[in-house]
């Protein structure tokens, strides 16, 4: 019996072993493609040639982001009457980062978070909830934006395919949205749970949505949401707007709010280690046809990546310097841990 147990962890230690050199290998094959594909002459000339003052410039505007990000987050837990300290909401934010960046896979960005405030949480479910629709605004506004900022785009280069792309990729993101809310939905979900005989995963569901539905009665938060939101998420993408003009990018600023969503929507794809080479395919791909140069590109997308790695080792280090005087209930944190989530939502 005991060798059987044994049999059976080996084989959960292989499979997540597994998946990570099957990503390892696409993002490792992807990058080799792009290095074959670009010019690397002129793409070591564009990483020297950075403007060191706008490419700092926009590492600090991405810190105050990244802190706008969390506020909005404890707007939320805030309205379900969790005092949490903003700075803390903060720490777990930036700590996620860190694991999120790091570890391979994409459920540990929103654990950590959990298990970060669990303390301060009357239910880890109001964490998995708060994240949820943190997200779901996220990428609500980006769409809206990017759809709003084709419309010139489609009249200048007369590329109608690239907004009903958009609008196709918009219109499922919605509708997976509103499914979580309809009822019929639950009751779907309800019936599968009871039939399979999984009733512990049905009342977490349930409890989940039931936090849902609370925070759509409560409107001031909303909309206190959707501001924070709008002001995020545009700095987001002038944050690559000035990445792009440290490389010397004349590509408009319209062009950014129209191609970061699609991007954002293709790295999100669990088939790489942290978006790497589907995330720098992308940018060539679709920067090529907005102007810049296909060394230029990469060079943004690696720039990007170099960005992100900056602010996952500041979560890092405040992990390190803080970490081991929290003290989570770990019960919550394994609530939060089954509670659904919108699964492969990147940090937006």
């Amino acid at each position: 019996m005991g060798w059987r147990r044994k049999q059976r962890r080996v084989k959960r230690l292989k499979t997540p072993t597994k998946r990570l050199l099957f990503k390892a290998a696409i993002s490792l094959g992807l990058i080799v493609a792009l290095l074959v594909k670009v010019d690397l002459a002129g793409f070591w000339r564009s990483l020297r040639a950075v403007d060191p003052l706008l490419f700092g410039f926009s590492c600090f505007l991405l810190a105050i982001q990244q802190v706008l990000m969390a506020v909005s987050w404890g707007v939320l837990l805030r309205a379900k009457d969790a005092r949490v300290p903003y700075r803390q909401v903060i720490y777990a934010h930036v700590v996620g980062n860190f694991f999120g960046t790091f570890m391979p896979t994409s459920l540990a960005i929103d654990a950590v978070r959990a298990y970060s405030l669990s303390r301060y949480l009357k239910s880890g479910v109001d964490a998995a909830s708060s994240i949820f629709v943190v997200r779901a605004a996220g990428f609500l506004v980006l769409f809206i934006l990017a759809l709003v900022f084709a419309i010139p785009i489609v009249r200048m280069t007369g590329r109608q395919d690239f907004f009903w792309g958009l609008l196709i990729i918009f219109s499922t993101f919605l509708s997976a949205i509103i499914a979580v809310y309809y009822r019929r939905t639950y009751e779907l979900v309800e019936k599968f749970c009871r039939f399979v005989g999984v009733k512990g995963i049905f009342e977490k569901l349930h409890y989940f949505r039931l936090s849902l539905l609370d925070y759509s009665r409560r409107h001031l938060t909303l909309i206190y949401l959707a501001a924070l939101t709008v002001v995020y998420q545009i700095l987001g993408i002038v944050v690559v707007y000035l990445i792009g003009l440290s490389l010397n990018i004349s590509t408009p600023l319209s062009y950014y709010f129209s191609l970061l969503p699609v991007i954002t929507v293709i790295t999100i794809a669990p088939v790489s280690i942290a978006g790497l080479g589907v995330r720098e395919s992308s940018f060539v791909y679709l920067f090529s046809m907005a102007g810049a140069t296909p060394a230029q590109a990469f060079s943004l997308s690696l720039l990007m990546f170099f960005q992100s790695l900056l602010m996952a080792l500041a979560g890092g280090l405040a992990y390190w310097t803080r970490g081991s005087r929290m003290e989570p209930k770990p019960v919550a944190a394994s609530e939060a841990l089954m509670s659904p989530r919108l699964d492969g939502l990147p940090e937006t």
